[in-house]
């Protein structure tokens, strides 16, 4: 008795594709081991890629079916890779695949539907079995088209509730109010001051404060928001800056805001030499 893996796969872009991926399995069994979780990961992410050479893809999804006599079916991204962490070895391979949904049509994310963003799942899953890539996660979530949030506030809620306010959930909240802030980032760096963010910045200032020049640096230069805020006079760019943080701007005391402005003033003068 064997089993075999198939994988329909389904596009959207100027045209509609659909793909289905056979893969032998490598044990007698309808459970997703290691070589099985890899196999399907390097097929799922050449597919995407030889897809994305040949039209401008908006929206991929797909199942994942383990058959023998009877079936057992895996439902898109998120109950996939929910296996997939399990494999310490497969970790790498993930980013490589949310990597490659990163520039669909248009320049953003491809969409696994109208709501969820192609490696949602795959990223959720993989920030939670460790906080060290929360990172990783920022880098994702600025790929995201983050004007047409559902799941966002939910999930970023989630990961700050696992691991508390620490040097790497910081720049997650930092990064919200700013290259991540979309359509409720402002609104739920407030709600994060109220559980507990103000009380962590009062306490680990300098920490703080880096990781808010490092998001600015990266935003002021990455992120449309600020696309000509640099073009700016002096005066004027640092009170666009500050004003577009104001609800952090609030809880910094003076001697926080001067050393800010201090920095966003070596920003603007790099800009000028770099130009």
């Amino acid at each position: 008795m064997s089993y075999i893996i198939k994988i329909n796969c389904k596009a959207e872009g100027e045209n509609s594709f659909s793909e289905e991926i056979v893969i032998p399995k490598t044990n007698l069994n309808k459970e997703l081991e290691l070589h099985d979780c890899k196999n399907i990961l390097k097929s799922l992410t050449s597919t995407l890629t030889s897809l994305k050479e040949k039209d401008e893809i908006y929206e991929f999804n797909y199942t994942i079916k383990i058959i023998c006599n009877e079936e057992k079916l895996i439902d898109g991204e998120m109950e996939f890779f929910k296996i997939v962490v399990q494999y310490e070895q497969l970790l790498d391979f993930i980013i490589d695949y949310v990597n490659t949904a990163s520039n669909g049509k248009y320049g953003i994310r491809i969409w696994e539907d109208c709501e969820t963003p192609l490696g949602n799942g795959a990223m959720i899953s993989l920030v939670e079995t460790d906080k060290k890539y929360i990172q990783s996660y920022i880098d994702f979530l600025r790929t995201c088209d983050l004007d047409h949030e559902v799941c966002q506030w939910g999930d970023i809620d989630s990961v700050i509730s696992k691991y508390g306010f620490n040097e790497e959930t910081v720049k997650l909240a930092i990064a919200r109010l700013m290259s991540c802030a979309g359509q409720s980032g402002k609104e739920q760096f407030t709600d994060f001051l109220d559980k507990g963010l103000e009380t962590y910045l009062a306490d680990n200032k300098e920490l703080f404060l880096t990781a808010l020049v490092a998001e600015t640096n990266y935003s002021l230069y990455n992120c449309n928001y600020y696309h000509n805020c640099l073009e700016a006079s002096k005066d004027e760019f640092i009170n666009e800056v500050i004003d577009s943080i104001k609800e952090l701007v609030a809880k910094l005391d003076k001697s926080d805001i001067d050393f800010f402005k201090k920095e966003l003033i070596g920003i603007w003068k790099n800009y000028r030499v770099l130009q």
